[in-house]
């Protein structure tokens, strides 16, 4: 794969940016800020009463992220309010998922429900997708175990039998995964062969995934993760891959046999809606994986960051010094300062929160692949690049099979 994928900056930073201005007793993530005292959470009888309401409401994560003011270990440590008036009242219990809580929470999308006549529209579990059940508070890069159930990793093997994971992807059915072009078209694997997919991963190095609970302390582990075999390879049949500037470049993956869908292995909602360049801009958007790229290695378990999506136009000129041009199939997000690390597996998933017209419920959409970025990761100003996957909806659709 000559081409180096995008990298994306994860710093603790960006995760911890959530306003609550109803409370005031915090200054930031730092203990300098703080008007209590920064004490690990079950230390903090205040607070810990919070975290036991479930479900947890989005103004309660929000109220517990804010009160973060570091880590001992693996532990969160919180601002412990020295008044209890200063702790929020319990809100009142709802219904129905909902997506993480963000300081500018993006407009909901609503599907129009012309897709649904599409011949293929009944492979798309419209009832599963885009469901996260997990309720992540801490701020830090880790991901939870079962957070963003659907991203996948590509297994390779080279000339002399070297085994690795060196893309991503994202599943939408229970046979088919959206991945790059790049990561699947055979003139881009110096040598490399698709062995394998695998889903349902958290930790690479560890089998199975287990956690304790903060609260009882007590170990859970997730299923072992499932490994599926690669049946056919489909790629965009207008992918430049001899080009700088990567157009189309989108590809599917169908899996020798169903994958079981359960809490850690689900589908993504795919975004049918309208695919204008302005899609997304004044949001962020979340990538999630391993860093897993033909040149690094950056986490055995999977990280996440939250990155706002910069217009075609603003990206356009920076990337025209590399001689490269940015599309209207193609999406830019990221390009911040003061990150300490890169992640987000080639061909892995950037999602958008949003609504599901079928009942109203907030789902996670797939906005981008993870296409290309700035070489050496870490530039100011450098946006990644993304396919946008709005614009290969019908696509999609059109190479579904049962």
């Amino acid at each position: 794969m000559a081409l180096r994928p995008q990298c994306i900056f994860l710093g603790l930073s960006c995760l911890l940016s959530f306003s609550v201005s109803q409370y005031s007793y915090y200054g930031g993530s730092s203990t300098g800020g703080c008007r209590g005292q920064c004490v690990a959470i079950q230390e903090c009888k205040e607070l810990l009463s919070l975290l036991k309401q479930k479900p947890l409401q989005p103004e309660t994560i929000a109220f517990l992220r804010k009160s973060q003011c570091g880590f001992d270990g693996r532990i969160p440590k919180v601002c412990c309010p020295n008044s209890p008036f200063l702790i929020p009242r319990p809100i009142p219990v709802t219904t129905g998922y909902r997506p993480p809580v963000r300081n500018n929470e993006p407009q909901a999308q609503r599907l129009p429900s012309g897709w649904e006549s599409h011949p293929n529209a009944r492979l798309i579990p419209a009832d599963q997708c885009g469901v996260d059940s997990s309720e992540k508070i801490w701020g830090g890069n880790r991901t939870d175990i079962g957070q963003y159930p659907w991203t996948a990793l590509f297994q390779y093997q080279s000339s002399t039998g070297l085994k690795r994971f060196l893309c991503g992807g994202a599943l939408i059915t229970k046979r088919y995964i959206v991945t790059a072009a790049h990561c699947l078209a055979r003139n881009e694997l110096n040598g490399n062969t698709l062995l394998m997919v695998r889903l349902g991963e958290f930790d690479t190095e560890q089998n199975p995934d287990c956690e304790k609970d903060l609260l009882s302390g007590q170990e859970s582990c997730a299923p072992p993760p499932q490994d599926l075999g690669v049946q056919r390879i489909i790629l965009n049949p207008n992918y430049e891959s001899r080009t700088n500037n990567k157009f189309n470049d989108i590809g599917l993956v169908r899996l020798d046999r169903d994958a079981q869908i359960n809490e850690f292995v689900r589908p993504i909602c795919l975004p049918f809606d309208d695919a204008a360049p302005d899609k997304y801009l004044n949001e962020e958007l979340v990538v999630a994986g391993w860093g897993r790229t033909e040149t690094m290695k950056s986490s055995n378990v999977k990280q996440q960051v939250w990155v706002p999506v910069v217009s075609n136009e603003d990206c356009g000129k920076v990337y025209q010094e590399k001689r490269r041009n940015i599309g209207d199939g193609q999406l830019c997000a990221g390009g911040v300062e003061g990150k300490d690390s890169c992640a987000g597996d080639s061909g892995g998933p950037l999602m958008s929160t949003g609504i599901w017209s079928r009942d109203g419920s907030a789902r996670y959409f797939l906005a981008g692949v993870v296409s290309y970025g700035p070489d050496p990761c870490g530039k100011k100003d450098w946006p990644g690049v993304y396919t946008r996957v709005s614009r290969y909806t019908d696509w999609i659709l059109n190479q579904l099979a049962d």
